[in-house]
């Protein structure tokens, strides 16, 4: 099974004791042996003039992972002492194809040697055969003529002028150069001067090194010298057709070193057993992973499975019924999809994920993540541990239409956590303070008509005490407020005694986690660990000797007061005698006078309750400012992030697009709340009036007016009049909740606001509401493509777009990102997927019940070539005459 291309580390230019100017003796096998000492994946034996060492390198290496290019370096007349030329073949030619080409070029197999023959240092191409046409032989022959070490002697730019330099350069057969002079100063290498930019050479060809394994002094060549100037190449299979495609493709294909990049990456989705890709194993490529293939045979189902698998959803309701319609008929329930992820940092989780069917609007599904260096379950968060940047088919043209989904785009590019937990905790502690704040608002009124009542009470009780008033009446109502003075220090006690009980048992269900086997020989762990476990041990122990001597003085404090009680019976005894006694008008007036203590007892007990909590209004409104001063600031922290992050992309894009972030200019979920909040009633405030105070007030400004029942400034502010201003404020005041009122400060927050416009002509810019569905969609794509290093999977990114734009604004950013940033993408489109050098195809295939893959690999491979041509181009023929059509003879590298 093909993993598409890899860099592999090539040698092309390696002489053996075939070669006239070999320093020593040496076997095929020593040959062999250093290019793998030196980690080399293939290596070109190209002797001058001769091939006579091929098979026997060919034969050592059997058994390894070496690959071997035949080849030879040929001498053509011209320069100074003649210009030397490479021929490449593929590996599975050999020693007798070299032969062949040597003859045809009148250079003669002779195992002595000598003038004009292989193997010589005299042998020479005729000059009426010259450069061109030993590279026109080569062409012939299924080769690559490949000039050598041009920049140095017997190179065609060091030992060449003028017409004939120029000719050879523009010939449309040569595709590539060797050259040795990569370390010097940009602009002075001769891939500069090869770039395409030079007025005289008027095209870009690609430009490797290798070693010519050479001996330190220059003289000859060596052993040792193997593996000395390397290349690597972009490779599926190692041959002759795969140098090819990185000689089309140089920046893409060829480097001089290999960077190893980790970024976050899909390695494989496999599909359970049964549905309409049931079975199939799907292995992607880090780079640009290309799914190909005919109408109606599980590309997008790919794409959506990858979705389901990682929890990822789209935000359009249209697109997420579709989602789960392909679930549920070509997934089916009870199968399931597995996929594993490698983070960023290299870790590797399998997410396997059972569809159960689909409830409502909604899918129903079991998810299980392992990690699978550790073996450890993780049951957090899928999409945030596993981030990918996912489109369904035409879901770019839903997000050209909705700000909020932009936003989010955005958001995605940017690590938010710190600032979204940030915000999150601030909102957590506002939605406590408004219960809080509620309460004490409520007390605070409450207790106002609680004291009212309490001073009426107070009055007739007055009026009764006085009417009633005697020496044992005034001893009787000494003894009630001492009794409940008393009462009321009992009480206190007790409830002292029971919150110390509840603590001791909240201190005995402390526990200290045990250190790991890893630190326990880490001493200040250890003495940490002990000390706060005696911390433990001592409050345990404090609470509980408090709590002896809190129950000590309960005891002692019930005890008086049940010693003082026979005393207040005996004066109460008296008291009630002395009413009986005097009967008729007094005694009703003692009912009433006991009537009214009670309910004034009650109300003072209900107004102790109110004023502990009214009593810290004052501090709850602090505490609120100070927390709503820092969402303040969270929120614009977080649009400086954002804001830096849509400059970056306004200059990435290169003069495309400009992108502006407009700070909580977004109030549409706080005026509808507006409305909500203000409805009904006969006389309710019209429609049109409530979101006017939307859109004049922000939402901290409008609860503190209702807070301070400011009518004037809210009807300043939002143009209404006092009378329907006050109204305002007395029907929020009289809200059933009126939490919901509060929360309008946090939970109905502004919203940041993008603009995204898109370049018509240099210059001049238009938003996306202004453009064509195909200028949106590449507007966007811009975007999605420009940043970040999370995976990109797209079902068709080509829909609605120009095949300009395809090209320009999609497939040559893939070229540049697919290096650091996997991308797996359904196309139709050659220009994303051939032009933009797939480091993988998928070709799928399907009858009218099951879809399979069909072949896999790099366009290097025939099969998936083949494949390419006919699925991407409409077959041979029609591919074949749009070349003639078109008449284009210059090279597939010229500019």
């Amino acid at each position: 099974m093909s993993v598409g291309l890899e860099w592999r580390k090539l040698d092309l230019h390696v002489h053996t004791g075939a070669s006239y100017d070999f320093n020593g003796e040496v076997t095929p096998k020593d040959i062999v042996d250093e290019a793998l000492r030196k980690n080399l994946d293939a290596i070109a034996i190209t002797d001058h003039n001769t091939g006579e060492w091929i098979d026997k390198i060919k034969e050592a290496a059997k058994g390894t992972s070496l690959v071997i290019f035949p080849g030879v370096e040929i001498t053509c007349e011209g320069g100074k002492e003649g210009i030397h030329i490479i021929a490449l073949f593929d590996p599975s030619k050999d020693t007798q194809h070299v032969r062949g080409l040597l003859e045809a070029l009148e250079i003669r197999y002779d195992e002595k040697g000598g003038k004009g023959r292989q193997g010589s240092k005299e042998a020479l191409v005729a000059e009426k055969t010259g450069v061109i046409g030993v590279i026109e032989l080569v062409s012939k022959r299924e080769g690559i003529a490949i000039p050598a070490h041009v920049n140095s002697s017997k190179g065609i730019l060091k030992d060449m002028r003028g017409q004939q330099r120029i000719r050879i350069i523009q010939d449309p057969r040569l595709v590539a150069v060797e050259a040795t002079d990569f370390d010097k100063e940009p602009r002075k290498r001769t891939i500069d001067f090869l770039n395409g930019n030079d007025p005289n050479y008027q095209r870009k060809l690609a430009v490797y090194q290798a070693s010519d394994n050479r001996e330190p002094s220059g003289n000859g060549h060596c052993l040792e010298g193997i593996g000395t100037r390397t290349t690597y190449f972009n490779l599926d299979v190692i041959n002759l057709e795969g140098l090819r495609q990185c000689f089309v493709h140089p920046d893409a294909r060829i480097k001089l070193h290999r960077e190893k990049i980790i970024c976050p990456r899909i390695l494989s989705l496999k599909i359970g057993n049964s549905g309409f890709l049931n079975s199939q194993n799907f292995k992607f490529h880090h780079g640009l992973n290309s799914i190909i293939g005919g109408k109606g045979v599980g590309k997008s189902l790919v794409i959506e499975f990858m979705r389901f698998c990682l929890d990822d959803s789209s935000f359009d309701p249209g697109l997420k019924a579709d989602h789960l319609g392909k679930l549920d008929k070509q997934l089916v329930s009870g199968n399931l999809v597995e996929l594993i992820y490698q983070t960023s940092a290299g870790s590797k989780y399998q997410i396997t994920r059972t569809y159960t069917g689909k409830k409502g609007k909604e899918s129903t599904s079991q998810i299980k993540c392992v990690n699978l260096e550790s073996g450890k379950e993780y049951s957090g968060d899928i999409p945030s541990m596993f981030p990918i940047l996912a489109y369904s088919q035409t879901e770019v043209i839903k997000i050209s239409e909705n700000k909020n989904a932009q936003l989010e785009l955005i958001d995605r590019f940017i690590d938010n956590r710190a600032y979204i937990k940030a915000i999150e905790s601030t909102e957590n502690k506002l939605c406590d303070n408004d219960r809080k704040l509620a309460r004490a608002l409520e007390c605070t009124t409450r207790l106002e008509q609680t004291q009212f009542d309490i001073n009426t009470l107070e009055e007739e009780i007055g009026n009764i005490d006085r009417a009633l008033s005697n020496e044992l009446f005034d001893k009787m109502k000494r003894g009630e407020d001492k009794k409940r003075i008393l009462n009321n220090c009992v009480d206190s006690v007790e409830e002292i005694s029971t919150n110390i009980g509840s603590w001791l048992e909240e201190a005995k269900e402390w526990s200290l986690d045990d250190v790991e086997d890893k630190w326990a020989d880490d001493v200040q762990i250890s003495d940490h660990h002990n000390l706060t476990a005696e911390t433990y041990q001592l409050v345990q122990k404090s609470l509980q000797q408090l709590k002896i001597s809190i129950e000590k003085q309960s005891f002692d404090i019930k005890k008086q007061f049940e010693e003082w009680i026979p005393e207040f019976n005996t004066l109460q005894s008296h008291y009630n005698t002395l009413i009986e006694q005097q009967g008729g008008d007094q005694k009703q007036q003692e009912e009433k006078r006991q009537r009214l203590e009670k309910q004034k007892a009650k109300l003072e007990d209900s107004a102790k309750q109110d004023r502990e909590v009214a009593e810290i209004l004052t501090e709850n409104i602090s505490e609120r400012n100070h927390l709503l001063d820092e969402l303040d600031k969270a929120y614009q922290d977080y649009y400086q992030l954002r804001k830096s992050k849509f400059d970056e992309l306004t200059l990435s894009s290169n003069g495309k697009l400009s992108l502006i972030l407009n700070h909580a200019e977004n109030r549409e979920h706080y005026t509808k709340k507006i409305v909500d909040l203000l409805k009904g009633g006969t006389n309710a405030l019209s429609t049109g009036h409530r979101r006017q105070i939307a859109n004049s007030i922000t939402p901290r400004r409008f609860v503190n007016l209702v807070i301070d029942h400011n009518y004037e400034d809210l009807a300043k502010e939002s143009e209404l009049t006092n009378t329907w201003a006050q109204r305002v404020i007395e029907k929020l005041w009289a809200h059933e909740n009126f939490v919901e009122v509060l929360s309008l400060q946090h939970s109905f927050y502004p919203k940041d606001v993008p603009k995204i416009q898109y370049a018509k002509a240099k210059g001049v810019y238009s938003e996306l509401n202004e453009l064509s569905v195909g200028q949106k969609c590449t507007a966007l794509l811009i975007v999605a493509l420009s940043d970040g290093n999370n995976p990109v999977i797209i079902d068709q990114p080509e829909d609605a777009l120009d095949i300009v734009s395809v090209w320009q604004d999609v497939a040559k950013k893939l070229l540049d990102e697919k290096h650091h940033r996997q991308f797996i993408l359904t196309t139709h489109n050659s220009s994303i997927a051939v032009s933009a050098d797939s480091d993988q195809f998928i070709v799928l295939d399907a009858d009218a019940t099951t879809g399979k893959i069909e072949t896999e690999g790099a366009i290097d491979r025939d099969a998936v070539k083949k494949a390419v041509i006919e699925l991407l181009e409409g077959g041979d023929e029609p591919y074949e005459l749009r070349q003639m059509k078109y008449n284009k003879t210059t090279s597939p590298l010229s500019n």
